[in-house]
């Protein structure tokens, strides 16, 4: 009696956990966090509030954590992307390094959320690209990029071919009106 409860995932490794790094996400009666925050801050770099409603700690957890395992997948295809055209691991790290991909979670990121298609890289071009990389990569193993290309004919077979590669969101997001 007279324990009060916070849901409090983080992401965080042991490491940073030591380090008081990361980020802790914080859900429950706004009282009880006034009571506890500035100790829950001791513990992390950055203490996120997100209000009483229990889904979000969990899926704001669950949405980052599939965002990690995406770039993971990415980052996995693209090495044996290396590998099939002969280049290297560091190779590759030296285009992510120069091409910076993150900004697209900003960018792209945006439009898809916001259920705009509106093309910079046409879903067509896209899946072009894609055949060329499935080409050189052959049979190897891939963590994602064949299922991506799946996907991508299946738009484009609905008809969208010429919307930008975000359209891979068209069933995740709410739909805009397009002229």
């Amino acid at each position: 009696a007279g324990h009060a409860f916070l849901h409090a995932p983080v992401f965080m490794s042991p490491a940073a956990a030591r380090d008081a790094k990361g980020i802790m996400l914080c859900v429950g009666p706004q009282a009880i966090f006034e009571r506890v925050d500035a100790a829950l801050a001791a513990m992390t770099g950055d203490l996120w509030y997100l209000g009483d409603d229990p889904r979000r700690a969990a899926g704001f957890k669950l949405m980052g954590n599939a965002m990690l395992v995406a770039i993971a997948a990415g980052l996995a295809d693209v090495f044996q992307l290396s590998r099939g055209l002969g280049l290297t691991p560091d190779d590759a790290m030296a285009v992510m390094g120069r091409l910076r991909p993150g900004g697209a979670i900003d960018n792209r990121g945006r439009k898809m959320a916001a259920g705009d298609f509106a093309a910079s890289f046409e879903l067509t071009m896209a899946r072009k690209d894609m055949g060329l990389m499935l080409d050189a990569i052959g049979d190897a193993p891939l963590a994602a990029l064949r299922a991506i290309a799946t996907r991508t004919d299946a738009l484009i077979d609905a008809g969208h071919g010429a919307e930008d590669l975000g359209v891979l969101a068209v069933d995740a997001v709410p739909a805009v009106e397009r002229s």
